[in-house]
């Protein structure tokens, strides 16, 4: 959500960025809203180190641990060049929505 809201306010506009955001919080949205574990607070301190020559953010390093924890495959996702050098724990690559051009 971090990243999609800074995106959004950056590109679109803020007010774009609260609805969605009020949007989320409906019971009916279909998304389930997690916080992270210290468990994934720890490995993303592991990947920002892994990967510290390309920059890689917390932010980024947080959603691989909690996506490694959930065994989730699909990162959606405009940083193709983090997310594509990235070996997560759980599986050779993530895939990237939407593919790369």
């Amino acid at each position: 959500m971090t990243e999609i809201c800074f995106l959004l306010h950056r590109r679109i506009g803020w007010r774009t960025a609260a609805d969605i955001v009020a949007g989320m919080t409906r019971p009916d949205a279909g998304f389930a809203l997690l916080d992270p574990t210290v468990q994934d607070y720890q490995r993303a301190a592991q990947v920002m180190a892994q990967y510290a020559d390309s920059g890689l953010d917390f932010v980024d390093a947080v959603v691989v641990a909690v996506a490694e924890r959930l065994d989730v495959g699909t990162v959606l996702t405009l940083d193709f060049r983090h997310f594509g050098i990235i070996r997560p724990r759980h599986r050779e690559a993530f895939e990237l929505l939407p593919e790369p051009r």
